[in-house]
């Protein structure tokens, strides 16, 4: 099992670069911030399993502006004190794929501080362009490609 102390090294949050100091917000801005937060928390979970998301800026997420897939939504958060980013407690309500390094890694993370990805898309229209998904991962109505061999 990985720890997260480990996950956070695999996602390049052991960056040992200096981080420039963000000044304050102003109050009456942060107040809106806050509110927006709020209702973002409390709304649950907008996203389902497929859509491409990306951290929002100014929240504890890294790779602000870079493609994650959203792998697992869960009914229920699942609460997490999360000792290393400096004590706090997590409300990971989904699972989100992302790139790390060159390699595709999982977490959990908390949907409020997310947002949709409306960056570029390869086209995958084209013929050339197949994915092979094994029998077992097909959905039940069969819309899915691919054959058990993982030909197309």
């Amino acid at each position: 099992m990985v720890s997260i102390a480990r996950m956070i090294a695999m996602s390049g949050g052991d960056d040992e670069s200096p981080v420039p100091p963000v000044p304050p917000t102003p109050p009456d801005v942060l107040a809106v911030t806050l509110r927006e937060v709020y209702g973002r928390f409390v709304a649950g979970c907008p996203f389902e399993p497929g859509d491409i998301v990306t951290p929002r800026r100014g929240y504890n997420y890294k790779q602000v502006g870079t493609p994650q897939a959203v792998l697992k939504v869960f009914g229920e958060p699942l609460v997490e004190w999360d000792s290393v980013n400096g004590g706090s407690y997590c409300m990971n309500d989904m699972m989100v794929a992302a790139e790390s390094r060159g390699n595709i890694v999982t977490f959990l993370a908390e949907s409020w501080a997310f947002e949709e990805y409306r960056g570029p898309v390869a086209d995958t229209s084209d013929a050339a362009v197949t994915i092979p998904i094994p029998a077992g991962d097909a959905d039940p109505a069969g819309s899915a490609t691919g054959s058990a061999d993982g030909e197309g």
